[in-house]
Order: C-alpha cells, then sequence, then structure tokens
C-alpha cells in the first residue's frame, strides 16, 4: 500500500457514503463522526469496522474453475495488472488507477492527472469489484 499522511490527501469530490456492488452482494458506506462506517455488516452495531478510508479497486473477474455446492459459479477476482480507483476518505472521494504488475507487486495508485495517490495511514477496508457493469459497480451518494 503506498501510504501517506493526511496532508498527502488531495481532496476531491463530495463523498458522504458509497455502495460497491458485487454480483448479488452490496456493501454500504456512510461518513460519520470522522471514518466511514459500514451500514449494512452482520456485525454488532460496537463491532463494526471504522474505516478511515475505503479505497475501491475494479478488477477482472474470472470463473475459479470449480462450482460452490449449489452448483453456482465462483468468482475469482485477479489483483495484478491495473484498473480504475477510488479513494474515500474525509468524506471525500479522489478518482484514479491502480496498478500491480503479478500479484506479488507493490500496489501503485495514481490520480486521474497521474500523480502518485498515497493513502492516509489508519484503517483501511478495501473493496475489489468487478470491471464489467453486469457483475460490479461503485454508487457515490450526496
Amino acid at each position: 500500500m503506498p501510504w501517506g499522511t493526511e496532508a498527502d490527501f488531495p481532496g476531491g469530490a463530495p463523498a458522504p457514503s458509497l455502495s460497491a456492488h458485487f454480483g448479488s452482494r452490496t456493501t454500504n458506506w456512510r461518513f460519520e463522526n470522522g471514518s466511514y462506517a459500514n451500514t449494512n455488516s452482520n456485525a454488532a452495531q460496537g463491532d463494526r469496522f471504522q474505516a478511515s478510508s475505503v479505497l475501491v479497486l475494479r478488477v477482472k473477474v474470472v470463473d475459479a474453475g470449480y462450482r460452490d455446492p449449489a452448483g453456482n459459479f465462483v468468482p475469482e477476482s485477479k489483483f495484478e495488472g491495473q484498473g480504475a480507483a477510488q479513494l474515500f476518505h474525509n468524506g471525500q472521494v479522489v478518482e484514479g488507477t491502480w496498478s500491480k504488475a503479478k500479484a506479488s507487486s507493490a500496489l501503485s495508485l495514481t490520480t486521474a492527472d497521474g500523480a502518485e495517490l498515497k493513502v492516509p495511514a489508519g484503517k483501511v477496508w478495501i473493496e475489489l469489484v468487478p470491471v464489467e457493469a453486469s457483475n460490479g459497480s461503485v454508487t457515490v451518494g450526496q
């Protein structure tokens, strides 16, 4: 992870909430009291993960090569190559790109204008969302 400080965050468009959709599953986040809270977690209210930042990376999804016990397709996210990125922090979102030469490589992030994007140190939740619009999307609330 390319770590940075609060001062490294370039600021962006307002993003008080987001929903990350992956197939039939959606994770909802709301910025409140200085962090992003997962509002549809199955965890008890006091046990929900409070993220300083949410990093959304759009990835390719392929067939894992086997089926679940019910016979359904099992997806495998490919976290290598490059794709679109969104860094949610302090109630704002910065658009950019991510890249990794191979699965074991370090993650690199850049802003839409090509500058290095650093994630402010803290608790970070990473959402790997499929590139294909039919299987994944991100909605930013206002």
